[in-house]
């Protein structure tokens, strides 16, 4: 080949690499752990966590105890603190 047409194919390749780059977006942030209240262990096994389209700041922690007492307790994710109420649902 002659040097007349290997140097603006490289150019046009090069011109080409260039234009093809772009900066890369910063890392996130490192994520943030809280710990909340301890809730106690006699609440028994954690078996759902749901949310309402009502309330989208609250979700509800739910458990089952071993005589399959169903106790659910409220946690605001806005203000991080465990609800003073919680609802048992005894089993017959």
């Amino acid at each position: 080949m002659r040097p007349r047409t290997v140097a603006p194919g490289m150019l046009a390749a090069i011109v080409l690499m260039v234009s093809g780059c772009r900066k890369l977006d910063a890392p996130p942030p490192p994520s943030k752990t809280v710990t909340l209240d301890a809730i106690p262990s006699d609440m028994g096994e954690l078996f759902a966590v749901t949310t309402s389209p009502q309330w989208p700041a609250n979700a509800q922690l739910w458990f089952v105890k071993p005589d399959k007492t169903i106790a659910m307790i409220g946690i605001n994710m806005k203000t991080l603190r465990v609800g003073g109420t919680t609802v048992v649902i005894p089993r017959r």
